[in-house]
């Protein structure tokens, strides 16, 4: 534990987390969770040894910076998938091949859907995820 901090005075409640849902150790920080943080911090931490300024001023850049990269992430997560769903439209009205579920299906692509994410190509009565498929057949002349 850092000297700047002291820990909660007796009696006062525990400081936790949210609860709710369980909380992975991997789950990313939520904005509301870093200010819960940094409002405990100041609230507990030695007034004869008060943390500097710079600090401050370098958590709340690297904060910035985690806010910067979430939106970054939002915005290629949507560029993916148009440039997914743009290239498996060439797909519409082709003959393809896909392998579902230890299955072989064939067909033409009739439509394409987005469900979760994730392309998903209808071939006759099936929905087949655009990675199982395993062949294409090109126009014949």
């Amino acid at each position: 534990m850092p000297a700047s901090i002291l820990p909660p005075p007796p009696g006062s409640p525990p400081l936790s987390l949210p609860t709710g849902s369980a909380r992975s150790t991997t789950a990313p920080v939520k904005q509301a969770d870093f200010l819960r943080l940094l409002a405990a911090q100041l609230q507990y931490q030695n007034p004869l040894e008060p943390a500097k300024d710079t600090e401050f001023l370098g958590q709340l850049a690297q904060f910035d910076s985690l806010q910067k990269m979430e939106e970054l992430t939002r915005t290629m997560s949507s560029l993916l998938t148009v440039a997914q769903l743009s290239s498996t439209s060439a797909l519409l009205g082709k003959q393809v091949t896909a392998t579902s579920r230890g299955e072989t299906v064939s067909g033409v692509v009739q439509r394409i859907t987005l469900a979760n994410g994730e392309v998903l190509l209808q071939v006759g009565n099936r929905q087949l995820k655009l990675g199982e498929v395993t062949e294409l057949v090109g126009e014949q002349r």
